[in-house]
């Protein structure tokens, strides 16, 4: 069980929806948000090993399904 990733961008901002694709295990343990998700969800999203770039895309991709 994960959260919703419909409007994702719209509840945070790209900022931190790019970290926490970069960093999952820095952000639980650091970002009270991302600490409140794994309080929720009771399960870590796993290390992707993504790139900056392809974390970009992603994002993007979020953002392009708001409309």
């Amino acid at each position: 069980v994960v959260p919703a990733l419909g409007e994702v961008t719209e509840r945070r901002s790209g900022e931190f929806v790019m970290n926490f694709i970069m960093n999952p295990s820095g952000m639980t343990r650091e970002h009270p948000v991302g600490q409140e998700l794994l309080r929720e969800y009771l399960s870590p999203m796993p290390f992707q090993n993504v790139s900056v770039e392809e974390a970009r895309s992603i994002l993007e991709y979020l953002r392009s399904q708001n409309n």
